[in-house]
C-alpha cells in the first residue's frame, strides 16, 4: 500500500519496495504486479515482462494483469499482443476504463478506426472527470470565465494530455467568441484523444458556425460510423448538406 502511490511519482523507489516483499514472499501477486508496472515505468519492458510471466497462469482471469500486460507488450512494440492483452482485460472487466483507453490507442495504431472510436466512447462513459473539471464547467455555466480558465489551466500544467480539460477550454473560447482559439483548442483535443466524439461534434458545430461545411461533413460521417442514430450528428449533418445544395 506503501509502495503503490509511489508509481507515479518515483518508480524505481517503487520497484525497490516490491523487490523487498518478493524476497520474503516470492508469491505475492500484487507485489509481482507492482514490480512490472515499475519496471515498465522504467523504460525495461522486458525485465517487467519477465515480473509479469509468473502470474500469467495463476492470475490469469484479472483484468489488471491483463491491462498490465498489454501495457508492457505495447511498450516493447509487440502490438498484435497488447491488442489481443486489452481485449481480454476488457471482456473480463466491461467496467475498466483504462482498459477500454489502451485497447482505443492500440486500436488507432493499428488503423482499425471505427473500433478505437467505440472503444473511446466506453472509456469517456465509464471515467467520471477530475472534481476540478467539473468545477471549471460550471464556472463557464455561470460565466465566471476567468475562474473557469485558472482551474483548467492548472489542471493542463498537471496533466499536460487532459483532453477534457482541452475541450472546457475550447467552450471557454467559444463562450467569449474567440473561435480561432477555440478550434485550436479543439484541434490539440483530437490529437491527444482522437476517438473523442464531444470534441469532434463541438468541431463541427463550430465549423458549421464558419461555413466550412465539406470539413463538417467530414466529422460527421466519422461520427455516425460509430453512432449512426445519433440526432445530434444528424442534424449537423442534415445542416451542411442544405448549404452546399
Amino acid at each position: 500500500m506503501r509502495a503503490a502511490p509511489l508509481l507515479e511519482s518515483d518508480p524505481a523507489a517503487a520497484a525497490v519496495h516490491a523487490s523487498r516483499i518478493l524476497a520474503e514472499f516470492p508469491d505475492h501477486a500484487e507485489a509481482r504486479l507492482l514490480l512490472a508496472s515499475a519496471r515498465r515505468r522504467l523504460g525495461d519492458a522486458s525485465a517487467a515482462l519477465a515480473a509479469l510471466e509468473p502470474l500469467s497462469n495463476s492470475q490469469s482471469d484479472s483484468a489488471f494483469l491483463q491491462l498490465e500486460m498489454g501495457r508492457t507488450y505495447a511498450a516493447s512494440g509487440m502490438m498484435t499482443e497488447a491488442l489481443a492483452t486489452y481485449r481480454r482485460a476488457v471482456t473480463q472487466d466491461p467496467n475498466l476504463a483504462e482498459g477500454w483507453c489502451e485497447l482505443a490507442a492500440c486500436l488507432f495504431e493499428k488503423g482499425e478506426t471505427l473500433e478505437a472510436d467505440r472503444a473511446f466512447a466506453k472509456f469517456v462513459r465509464l471515467r467520471p472527470d477530475p472534481p476540478e473539471l467539473n468545477d471549471a464547467k460550471l464556472a463557464i455555466v455561470e460565466n465566471r470565465l476567468d475562474a473557469a480558465e485558472a482551474i483548467l489551466r492548472e489542471r493542463l500544467r498537471q496533466s499536460p494530455k487532459d483532453a477534457v480539460a482541452m475541450l472546457r477550454l475550447a467552450e471557454l473560447a467559444v463562450q467569449r467568441e474567440n473561435l480561432v482559439e477555440a478550434e485550436r483548442y479543439l484541434s490539440a483535443c483530437l490529437k491527444i484523444a482522437p476517438g473523442y466524439a464531444a470534441a469532434r461534434y463541438e468541431l463541427a458545430r463550430l465549423l458549421l458556425e464558419l461555413q466550412r461545411d465539406p470539413e463538417v461533413l467530414l466529422l460527421t460521417e466519422r461520427l455516425l460510423a460509430a453512432e449512426p442514430g445519433n440526432l445530434d450528428y444528424l442534424s449537423l449533418k442534415a445542416h451542411a448538406l442544405r448549404r452546399i445544395g
